[in-house]
């Protein structure tokens, strides 16, 4: 199974545009038994050869929405592909928060205090069958942030942390999730809830797969 996974738009010290994707993300998402992961360049023509490879999609984080105006335009295409061609795509951190733009939402700065670890509570019951708990630990690494009167309509909630800013979205649709926390990071922290939804990730590219 291939991953397509987006990466940071930066300058280097000659102010050449230059891509960034930390290693953890690879790590982590090799663990999970992708047989590739494959960094999408923040450039539409270097993309679009990439996109028959993908089997899931996922939006990492890292900087604003908003600031990064090349990396915005290939999620924004993304988005609209695993909407056009039925293909599960995730969202970490900012790319939770892209979604949420994406589906007519808006993002707020984060006002309350926000360590670098802190329990989510899930609200969907669904997840919470799934889960077998309804409370944990995840970290938070943002200054943006989707609060209630700020997520699309067209989005579903299954998590808000105990600050009250939303941090688990899925759209009722379309094979879409979004999670504020990173589960590559702080070593597992968040394994609790990370594992059933990389379960979701997995299943559902079987069921594309299977539409073939």
């Amino acid at each position: 199974m291939s991953l397509l996974i987006t990466q940071k738009q930066a300058k280097n010290n000659h102010k050449q545009n230059i891509d960034i994707l930390e290693h953890d993300y690879i790590d982590y998402f090799l663990r999970q038994h992708f047989d590739k992961v494959i960094p999408v360049p923040n450039n539409l023509e270097a993309m679009e050869p990439l996109l028959d490879e993908a089997d899931a999609i996922v939006l990492t984080g890292g900087g604003d929405v908003g600031k990064q105006p090349k990396r915005d335009n290939i999620e924004r295409e993304l988005i609209k592909f695993a909407i056009d061609e039925d293909i599960p795509l995730l969202g970490i951190c900012r790319g939770m928060q892209h979604i949420n733009i994406h589906f007519g939402g808006s993002l707020v700065k984060h006002k309350r205090k926000c360590s670098n670890v802190h329990n989510i509570i899930i609200t969907s019951n669904i997840f919470i069958d799934q889960i077998k708990r309804k409370k944990g630990p995840v970290n938070s690494y943002h200054n943006l942030a989707v609060s209630e009167r700020s997520v699309s309509k067209k989005l579903k909630v299954f998590a808000i942390a105990d600050t009250g800013y939303i941090e688990g979205i899925y759209h009722p649709d379309y094979k879409i999730m979004g999670i504020q926390w990173h589960p590559e990071r702080n070593n597992g922290l968040s394994r609790w809830i990370d594992s059933k939804i990389m379960d979701w990730l997995q299943n559902m590219i079987i069921i594309y797969e299977g539409m073939e």
